[in-house]
């Protein structure tokens, strides 16, 4: 009877040991299967945002002076990957003739790559933390009338001052610019300043929400003066704004991304797509493109 039961309890544990490796078996198919289940949707994403850009009105709408795009196969250098710090981010505007790009030559203030950013696309990803991060383009033709579209999703503030700068464009002379900050942890101001180094009418105010992916507007009319920042759609505020300083659209601008010509203001969350032109839009012209990055980078427009 005893060696019964111990041969019993012996073919009962080696059952249970088959059994257990039979799990595990189970377990990492499925684990595989998961994993190159969540390989093949990145990759319909991605190439479905690609297809939509490729039919995008983008291109086709003039004077485009910049666009920079993320998903873009051309954006970054051939074998950028996850984390990859990114010295340049190309741009790939089809009329333009020449090879703009934004750069960052020292490694330790380059952002970086991540191919799951906002919407789960490739993203560029800032650091707030790092005060000397920024993305230059120089010898650039902006003009000051302008329509602004970036998207974008930020995530901290750079804690020197609680404050961090999306976009600077210097024009003509060193006080003819124009700064974009978020501050005071979810107001987004955007600042103009002409040559007396005086803020053009104090700039213009918008609640930009925290971790949440946005499609931003900006737009300028130096003939009546109007300037406005739209968020998902919605406009934030216009006003009017006074300029005695110019950009020079003949290629002498110089744009900065993610931070200023100074330091201690970094953006810190991702930045998708920014797009240029040098006028202002037609109402038409301005839901084209921002229901191509509503559908591109789901985001949900208030119209």
């Amino acid at each position: 009877m005893k060696k019964f039961k111990s041969k019993f309890f012996i073919s009962k544990k080696a059952f249970s040991l088959i059994e257990l490796s039979i799990v595990i078996l189970i377990i990492g198919i499925l684990v595989a299967g998961v994993t190159q289940s969540s390989r093949l949707v990145k990759q319909f994403l991605l190439t479905s945002a690609r297809n939509v850009t490729l039919s995008s009105p983008v291109g086709t709408i003039k004077d485009l002076a910049l666009w920079l795009d993320a998903v873009n196969e051309k954006a970054f250098d051939i074998q950028i990957s996850e984390g990859s710090n990114i010295a340049y981010w190309q741009d790939t505007n089809p009329m333009s003739t020449s090879q703009l790009r934004l750069i960052q030559n020292t490694p330790s203030d380059q952002p970086t790559y991540t191919f799951n950013g906002i919407s789960g696309l490739p993203s560029v990803r800032y650091n707030s933390a790092i005060n000397n991060s920024r993305l230059v383009g120089t010898n650039m033709a902006l003009s000051r009338e302008s329509t602004i579209f970036l998207v974008l999703r930020w995530d901290f503030l750079n804690t020197a001052n609680n404050q961090s700068c999306l976009i600077e464009i210097s024009g003509d002379s060193a006080w003819a610019l124009l700064e974009s900050y978020i501050y005071n942890n979810s107001l987004l101001q955007f600042n103009y300043y002409p040559y007396a180094a005086i803020n053009g009418n104090n700039g213009y105010n918008a609640t930009l929400n925290k971790n949440t992916n946005t499609i931003l507007r900006r737009v300028y009319n130096p003939k009546i003066n109007y300037s406005a920042v739209f968020l998902n759609g919605t406009l934030g505020q216009s006003g009017i704004a006074s300029y005695s300083g110019n950009y020079d659209s003949s290629g002498n601008a110089t744009i900065y991304l993610g931070n200023h010509p100074g330091n201690s203001r970094t953006y810190g969350g991702l930045f998708g797509e920014l797009i240029i032109y040098n006028r202002v839009l037609s109402n038409d012209e301005i839901i084209d493109i921002e229901r191509y990055l509503s559908r591109k980078w789901a985001i949900k427009l208030s119209y």
